[in-house]
């Protein structure tokens, strides 16, 4: 949450966030399965209750619900919520659509079945395809982005082309490239024309 403060004192457009479940089927906000690097415990989250995983820490901070995330993040910016796991999608809109700020949230995922599975339980959801590996060709992206019926196109920086960029944009599909924290490769980016910088200093950007 420190960080996520940090993020929306720097006026950032968006916020991206990853998304676990307790045991107990608390959706919870944390990058990692297990805690041995974060918190020093030799467990994965979907092993503890809520009760059990909320006196961790994380650099002093404890792991937040996804619910008190978008509480604080979403009055103020825009949400890129990322489905670690499969079987979230439901309970996840159902916090979205409980804090009613649908609007402001893109989804995405690297399971294709939880990305398909948010249009049939709301087509007017927002989904962005994740892509570490790009498929072989510009086309390929494009059409797997048509099958979810995707607005963007969010990409490894490794994975970036020139070409790709100007195909989405052709389609009238966004393009985003994560992890960017190199201040030349930002700006050139940016030159570009890219529509987001995912970036762990977005006061590069």
């Amino acid at each position: 949450m420190a960080a996520f403060r940090q993020a929306l004192a720097l006026n950032v457009d968006m916020v991206e966030l990853d998304v676990r479940r307790t045991r107990d089927h608390e959706l919870v906000v944390c990058h990692d399965a297990r805690l041995d690097q974060l918190a020093g415990v030799s467990v994965e989250i979907r092993e503890l209750t809520w009760a059990e995983l909320k006196p961790l820490t994380v650099c002093g901070e404890p792991i937040p619900r996804l619910a008190e995330a978008l509480e604080l993040i979403a009055p103020q910016a825009e949400v890129d919520i990322e489905i670690k796991e499969r079987g979230l999608a439901e309970a996840v809109v159902a916090v979205v659509k409980t804090l009613g700020c649908q609007s402001r949230v893109i989804f995405s995922s690297f399971i294709s079945s939880e990305m398909l599975r948010l249009k049939v339980i709301d087509p007017t959801l927002r989904v962005g395809v994740l892509l570490q590996e790009a498929p072989v060709t510009s086309r390929t992206c494009l059409k797997l982005a048509r099958l979810v019926q995707a607005e963007a196109l969010i990409v490894a920086h490794s994975t970036f082309r020139r070409g790709l960029l100007t195909a989405a944009h052709r389609k009238g599909i966004k393009l985003f490239v994560w992890t960017v924290d190199d201040p030349q490769q930002i700006a050139h980016l940016k030159a570009l024309g890219v529509d987001g910088i995912i970036s762990n200093y977005p006061d590069l950007i």
